[in-house]
């Protein structure tokens, strides 16, 4: 399914979007639109369960996703040039990405309250923030709240790019480390890190 047009809700009321299976597709993509829901449904066997690009004021909340446990770039959640928006209550499981944030224009987001889940021993990150193909900056100014990863090599890495974020609250389960964070300007604040057996 993709929104291109603005000020649309998307209620699935549960129901599944399939993929094919072959590392290809996304279950919903939001482009280049604003104040936009996707809310309520089930993603699976997709490359990407839900993508928002060059878009603002989006919400993707109560969404289910589950991935193939397969390579990058498969990922539950991608935001590339994304703003003002929010990823919340929504569970991913066995994506080898979890949340996928990219792009110098990404700011202002909140990423909250997430339930980010592998079983896969190889599987490299929970939350990525990273710059995007055409854009070296990385996403700046998001506030990621609450979230529990679990599972994941690394919880959470930003790229060097990635400034001014705060994260904070969230629970980090993870296989090798925590985090990467190459810059000082984002802030970790009250975080529970476990590292589990590999």
């Amino acid at each position: 399914i993709e929104i291109a047009g603005s000020n649309i809700v998307l209620d699935l009321n549960g129901q599944t979007i399939r993929g094919a299976g072959n590392a290809t597709g996304a279950g919903v993509r939001v482009v280049g639109a604003r104040n936009v829901v996707v809310k309520n449904g089930n993603v699976e066997a997709a490359l990407m369960g839900v993508v928002t690009m060059m878009s603002s004021n989006v919400r993707v909340e109560n969404m289910l996703i589950r991935g193939m446990a397969g390579a990058p770039p498969e990922a539950g959640i991608m935001m590339v040039q994304t703003w003002n928006s929010v990823v919340a209550n929504n569970q991913i499981a066995n994506t080898a990405l979890g949340i996928f944030v990219r792009g110098g224009n990404t700011f202002g987001n909140r990423i909250e309250n997430n339930t980010v889940t592998t079983s896969s021993l190889s599987a490299p990150l929970g939350i990525c923030y990273n710059p995007a193909d055409t854009d070296p900056a990385g996403p700046k100014g998001d506030l990621i709240k609450g979230n529990l990863i679990r599972g994941y090599r690394q919880a959470i890495a930003f790229s060097s790019s990635s400034d001014f974020n705060v994260v904070e609250g969230n629970t980090f389960i993870f296989r090798t480390s925590a985090s990467s964070n190459p810059s000082e300007t984002n802030v970790f604040k009250n975080n529970t890190d476990v590292k589990i057996a590999n």
